[in-house]
């Protein structure tokens, strides 16, 4: 979103495929723009391009390949 500011900007990292829809369904409910993605290694070429945009990056810590603490 290009007019987001980054306090309503968050990141969802999460391998599972349901419940990163609901993750990022609850905060769309709440007013915050989410974007999502499904491993670490897309999650490091979304932040490169935006790190500073987001307010804050959900992880989940068990995700094949690269886990969240690896990402972290």
């Amino acid at each position: 979103p290009s007019g987001t500011s980054a306090g309503d900007l968050v990141l969802v990292v999460d391998d599972d495929d349901l419940a990163r829809a609901s993750i990022s369904g609850m905060l769309g409910n709440l007013g915050r723009d989410v974007v999502e993605v499904a491993s670490g290694a897309l999650a490091l070429e979304v932040l490169g391009a935006r790190r500073s945009r987001f307010a804050v990056v959900l992880l989940d810590l068990a995700m094949p390949e690269m886990n969240g603490r690896e990402l972290f």
